[in-house]
């Protein structure tokens, strides 16, 4: 699809308006709202570029013509080589995203730069993010910087929000955390809800700026009203924290509702943890499993290792080792101590598998390399063990037992 209309300004889609520094329109002006499409048409096929930047606007948003993105490209075409900045920006989408028209990121690239020379922000902003990424052009991280700093200039917050990233970043440039806190704060009071986050978490961490719980629970908020799913989180997070009333616990259950259900995993989890312990919310243990299996859907391993557990003692679902040594293999796939340690002793009791203490001692002597913990449980299955039971044991490796519960 075209770029977000998001990032686009209003002014931008307005029919008849252009940015000051573009060139004066052809012909005479055009005037949509009170001109019927076919009166625009007309203009357009007698030269006239903003018409034609009109028709192709008209084609792509599909309200007083059927939508028809080739037409759309077509006249945002003429429109684009007679100089129209937002059509060459708009041209530059289509050739990038290959809607209307074959895709070809070099060909979206030129166009971008036309409508960037011309001083029209997005295309800016969007040609800094090809040469971040390489794409249609050779890389080139410092130019992106540069073309983004024209944009956020101009007040486009999404440039704001990367020239930000770049400086906290150091990429492309030096890394200086106290400016780019003040690009995101300009960015953050035009509404950019990704720069309110990252200024939430700049106050909370004291990053770049001193710490300030309450300047960082007020911009995870002003993010969160924007269903910003991670800001949502952290604001909950907060919330749960503070510690000081059944309130607060309420509303940090709330704001994981809201973040789970846009996807976010840590959400998910959390929110099943209220549902388990019964905090901010009443304890209910069968949507704690429900919201633990949505999260390790995901890969979480905790919720992994969490929904292993139930599974495996019948808590908040069927009892079902078998099941549960899968979701414990899982999340010991991405390093989870503790679900290395329960597939283990699932081994040492066949609760799930079959009985293995082979098996059992390599996922304990995995555990122990990363939990010097777990060396003394290794200690006591390696005295049981015979020397062919520990030769076998030298030759597999955690990944070979792993595979060896989620192909069975």
């Amino acid at each position: 699809m075209l770029r977000k209309l998001l990032l686009v300004p209003l002014a931008a889609l307005a029919l008849t308006v252009c940015p000051a520094s573009a060139e004066p329109a052809t012909g005479s002006a055009v005037q949509p709202d009170t001109q019927p499409f076919e009166q625009v048409l007309r203009q357009a096929e007698q030269g006239n570029r903003d018409a034609a930047y009109q028709a192709g606007t008209a084609y792509w948003q599909g309200e007083t013509v059927p939508q028809d993105m080739e037409q759309a490209v077509r006249w945002w075409m003429k429109a684009a080589e007679k100089g129209h900045p937002i059509a060459q920006f708009l041209l530059g989408s289509a050739y990038h995203d290959g809607n209307g028209i074959t895709k070809d990121a070099r060909k979206s690239v030129q166009w971008y730069r036309k409508s960037a020379r011309q001083s029209y922000p997005p295309a800016q902003y969007y040609l800094g993010q090809s040469l971040l990424n390489g794409e249609g052009i050779k890389a080139d991280a410092a130019q992106a910087i540069s073309w983004w700093k024209k944009a956020a200039a101009q007040g486009y917050s999404p440039a704001q929000y990367r020239l930000g990233n770049a400086l906290y970043s150091g990429v492309g440039i030096k890394r200086n955390p106290e400016a780019a806190i003040q690009w995101w704060t300009k960015a953050a009071e035009q509404g950019h809800a990704e720069s309110q986050r990252r200024l939430g978490n700049a106050y909370f961490f004291g990053e770049g700026v001193g710490k300030d719980r309450e300047k960082a629970a007020f911009w995870y908020a002003e993010a969160s009203r924007q269903s910003d799913a991670a800001a949502q989180f952290n604001l909950a997070f907060l919330y749960g924290q503070d510690n000081r009333s059944d309130t607060h616990d309420s509303t940090a259950v709330n704001l994981y509702r809201q973040a789970a259900i846009q996807g976010n995993a840590q959400a998910q989890f959390n929110l099943g943890l209220a549902y388990y312990n019964g905090k901010g919310i009443q304890k209910n243990r069968q949507k704690a499993v429900g919201w633990w299996h949505t999260a390790a859907q995901q890969g979480h391993a905790k919720a992994q290792f969490f929904l292993g557990l139930a599974c495996m003692g019948g808590e908040g679902t069927e009892r079902n080792p078998r099941l549960g040594a899968i979701w414990f293999a899982k999340a010991a796939q991405q390093g989870n101590v503790l679900a290395m340690l329960s597939l283990a002793n699932a081994f040492r009791e066949g609760n799930g598998v079959k009985v293995s203490t082979v098996n059992a001692y390599v996922l304990v002597r995995e555990a122990a390399g990363i939990d010097p913990d777990a060396k003394e449980l290794l200690k006591a299955i390696q005295e049981n063990m015979t020397g062919q039971q520990l030769d076998r044991a030298g030759g597999l490796t955690l990944q070979e037992v792993l595979a060896q519960v989620l192909a069975s």
